[in-house]
């Protein structure tokens, strides 16, 4: 049995997208574009959260390796590659742990303070990618401990609020 499409998910990505070229076309600073990037990929997330069933680890690894982490490593070299060759810079062993740096932190951003440079438009496949896998060990520990919707709300809101904690410590 294959699974059905819920029409209105798709229809809401699909306007979602459509405010992501928008937001990346108009120019900055804009208040439109500052409305728009307030909730353009919470909605991504939030919506992917909603389809989300816990897998066992082996099949959602499979699944999320090859949909989103191959795609993420393409692109993010894709960019970063020339982005470094037209630079001019010398190939050095600093220079490869800092490529490494950013694709590993996969930050949206230049994170000067970390040395961090901005992995270019792949980077919310890798946030997706660490989100799935956080989910499902959080919705497996949640139906193994039988923990309540409740529970389950206070639990995120901690994650949530330690993740703003630090990216506030580390001035992200």
């Amino acid at each position: 049995m294959g699974s059905k499409r819920l029409d209105w998910i798709d229809i809401a990505k699909g306007i979602a997208i459509i405010l992501v070229i928008v937001g990346h076309t108009v120019p900055n600073p804009s208040p439109l574009r500052h409305a728009i990037f307030s909730f353009h990929m919470p909605v991504f997330f939030i919506l992917a959260g909603y389809t989300f069933r816990p897998k066992p680890w082996c099949e959602l690894l499979s699944g999320s390796v090859s949909r989103l982490l191959v795609p993420y490593v393409v692109l993010a070299l894709a960019w970063q590659v020339p982005t470094f060759l037209m630079s001019g810079a010398p190939l050095t062993s600093g220079a490869l742990v800092a490529g490494l740096k950013t694709l590993v932190f996969a930050s949206g951003v230049d994170v000067p303070g970390l040395g961090v440079a901005a992995v270019g438009m792949a980077w919310f496949l890798a946030a997706l990618f660490a989100s799935r896998l956080l989910f499902n060990a959080l919705m497996l520990l949640f139906d193994a401990r039988e923990l309540g919707v409740v529970y389950q709300g206070v639990a995120c809101t901690v994650i949530a609020f330690c993740g703003l904690s630090v990216s506030r410590f580390m001035g992200v």
